[in-house]
């Protein structure tokens, strides 16, 4: 591929993409933006295999977990979500203070996310244990 040609265009989204991330593996992207839901897509097809649905506004972080085997994604509600790779099922909320970003640890057991506390005082980093 020459450099900065356009490899593909993943269409399915209803509203502005803001976030993106890869599969460890390379075959799969997890996008999110303004339409609430974060899409998995197979990116040799360019086919979406997955609609992740549960967030009351719209998405600004998609991460994929090392492993392979989670999602995590962090909506404008105040939510951090995280979700099954092979299922699509939303495994965990945590309700929370504003977040920007959101990234797994490099043994897929913890969240860590920027955070802006309701006091305005400033931006720290969370980190989220997961259960098991």
């Amino acid at each position: 591929m020459p450099s900065g040609s356009t490899a593909a265009t993943l269409e399915g989204h209803t509203a502005q993409v803001v976030c993106v991330a890869w599969s460890p593996d390379g075959r799969c992207l997890l996008s999110g933006g303004w339409d609430m839901c974060a899409r998995v897509w197979d990116v040799a097809s360019g086919q979406c295999t997955a609609t992740l649905q549960g967030h009351a506004m719209w998405i600004w972080s998609v991460a994929w977990s090392p492993d392979g085997g989670s999602l995590a994604t962090f909506g404008n509600d105040a939510s951090l979500r995280v979700w099954d790779a092979a299922s699509g099922e939303c495994s965990a909320t945590v309700r929370t203070l504003w977040f920007s970003a959101v990234a797994w640890s490099p043994d897929s057991r913890e969240l860590a996310c920027s955070v802006m506390d309701k006091a305005g005082v400033g931006w720290a980093v969370r980190v989220y244990a997961r259960e098991g």
